[in-house]
């Protein structure tokens, strides 16, 4: 494809016919012959044609490692080449013809050799980059066997290095996107864990002190690309950790490391967290400590989680104080309802009525057109993948390793207030069926209020709102609560209620989240199953406290039995009805 006596200009010109052919799809001939109808200098006559389609990824290959050999490579060319790579590898055109050790080194060679101090350097460092990304997503068993064999640990660490310190963000964050797949290549992932570099530690305190650069609320909420980095990185740690035979994060990280990233994590997690939810925040103070008294679990040091002893402070003074406190925040929000109420309405003009009349016009007319034809679709969740609650999902799944213990924000309330509102959010975007967006939570939730009684106090008030205090008088009663409406999942007002999504999800068939839940629910209520049963109702309490074998509920599992097993006995009571 590319002749002996072609100068620079020409194969740059060519260049530009591939990407635009490559960006044409499968109109290969129409998009190169639409290039050279627009080009002001015309390519030579018959330079490329439709057979020479399967040639182009060799030739291409051929042409980098020539001009990478020159004693002054022409970066600009390479850069040309590089990313026509990168966008016939997205298209999966002749894909096989990359597929080799050969080609891995090259893109090694060229990563290491490329200048990082110029914009075509960048440039060729992120195309190289992209190409062995896309690799990756289009056959990810071969290129693990690939790279296994042949990745250069010491170029990547290097690069990670260089990029960071140049801030080359648009370079860092391609290459962490190939470091997110590598990780997941154990015999790669050693030698990461074992790179031998002046004040290079290990690849998890680099990667945490480039994080705690990037993930900085300020930078988070104004810049996308600060954003994607951080879950780049976050996605990156998950992945170095999750193998078991890897060493753990945070014994990688030196406790002030430890301290600057699990504020930073915190303060991401807060991030749109409501200052003063229960409406006021001088009570609400109060509230938590007096309630985190009331709750306070008794750890013996000998005492495992499984064998805790709860003990419930009896002081009726303490009672006295909180039930004042919670009777000013219930005067306070019934002064700014009635605020709300006396505002006045406003009237609709003449011209609002006509539009809303031929608005309820057309869709009446739609419905009638849709009516016994239509199939309801099912729903489905489009992932955001560059906003904050991507970042939040990320930072949840890093709480979820063994390793990162240290890192949960235990008695900052203003992220479990954030985690709190997190959970409300995505247990709402398929309320019936919130299975895989609630799990992580729940159990980063579990990990939390296992060793902080302020945050069980704090999820309780968040999750059951007035009822979180039990009433004065109150008598214990086997039907469900009368707020909670199992059925429809909403409050009064409609709305989506999170008490009800999680009560309901009690009972739920998935067992991780009907664990999950139950024994969050459990935690919050100190562990006392009278105080569980007036929460949840005694059916969706019972299974739990039947698997705890708590007092009343021994036998329940013993005399149980299962649908199937129910279904066999009523079929041998009709055959033996039908026999007589």
């Amino acid at each position: 494809l590319f002749s002996k006596d072609t100068g620079i200009g020409q194969k740059i010109r060519e260049m530009e016919a591939l990407l635009a052919a490559a960006n044409g799809g499968k109109q290969w001939g129409a998009a190169l012959d639409a290039f050279k109808a627009e080009s002001k200098a015309p390519l030579k006559p018959n330079r490329f044609q439709k057979k020479d389609k399967d040639l182009v990824i060799p030739a291409i290959l051929k042409e980098i490692n020539t001009e990478k050999k020159k004693s002054t490579p022409e970066w600009k060319l390479i850069g040309k080449c590089v990313k026509t790579l990168k966008l016939l590898t997205h298209e999966m055109k002749g894909i096989e013809k990359l597929l080799s050790e050969e080609a891995i080194i090259v893109f090694m060679e060229l990563a290491s050799a490329v200048p990082k101090d110029t914009e075509n350097g960048i440039s060729v460092c992120e195309q190289i980059y992209a190409v062995l990304v896309n690799l990756f997503v289009i056959n990810r068993m071969q290129v693990n066997k690939l790279m296994e064999a042949k990745a250069d640990v010491n170029v990547i660490v290097d690069n990670i290095l260089i990029h960071h310190k140049n801030k080359n963000l648009k370079a860092y964050y391609f290459l962490m996107r190939l470091i997110f797949f590598l990780a997941l290549v154990q015999p790669v992932a050693d030698r990461l864990f074992t790179v031998n570099k002046k004040d290079f530690k290990s690849i998890f305190s680099i990667l945490a002190e480039h994080l705690s650069y990037h993930i900085v609320p300020n930078m988070l909420e104004k810049d996308r690309l600060h954003r994607l980095i951080s879950i780049e990185i976050l996605r990156t740690l998950f992945n170095l950790g999750y193998n078991s035979k890897n060493p753990k994060m945070q014994d990688s990280l030196s406790t002030d490391k430890i301290t600057k990233l699990m504020s930073l994590l915190a303060d991401t997690l807060a991030i749109g967290a409501d200052k003063d939810p229960f409406g006021d925040k001088a009570a609400e103070d109060e509230f938590e400590a007096e309630a985190a008294k009331i709750l306070a679990i008794a750890d013996a040091a000998d005492s495992n989680n499984e064998d805790r002893e709860f003990k419930l402070v009896e002081d009726k003074q303490a009672v006295k104080e909180i039930k004042d406190k919670i009777k000013k925040v219930k005067e306070a929000q019934e002064k700014a309802a009635k605020a709300k109420a006396e505002q006045k309405e406003e009237k609709l003009t003449e011209k609002d009525e006509k539009e809303w009349d031929n608005a309820l016009k057309r869709i009446e007319k739609g419905e009638k057109k849709k009516k016994g034809t239509s199939i309801p679709k099912k729903k489905v969740i489009k992932p955001e993948l560059d906003t904050i609650d991507a970042v939040k999902t990320q930072i949840v799944n890093l709480y979820l390793h063994s390793g990162t213990e240290k890192l949960l924000p235990m008695s900052n309330m203003s992220a479990i207030q954030g985690l709190a509102q997190y959970l409300d959010k995505q247990c709402k975007l398929d309320p019936f069926y919130p299975n895989d967006h609630i799990l992580p939570i729940l159990s980063v939730l579990l990990k939390i209020c296992q060793k902080s009684a302020g945050a069980r106090s704090h999820l309780k008030r968040f999750i059951f709102k007035k009822d979180a205090i039990k009433p004065p008088g109150f008598v214990q009663s086997m039907d469900p609560p009368k707020v909670v409406n199992l059925k429809t999942l909403k409050d009064a007002d409609g709305n989506w209620d999170l008490r009800a999504i999680l009560t309901k999800n009690i009972c739920s068939f998935n067992m991780s989240v009907k664990r999950s839940v139950s024994e969050l629910i459990w935690l919050m209520c100190g562990e006392e199953s009278t105080e569980y049963i007036r929460l949840c109702g005694f059916g969706s309490a019972a299974g739990l406290l039947s698997e705890k074998g708590l007092p009343g509920f021994q036998q329940m599992a013993a005399n149980s039995y299962s649908i199937d097993d129910f279904v066999k006995m009523k079929e041998k009571e009709k055959q033996k009805n039908g026999k007589s």
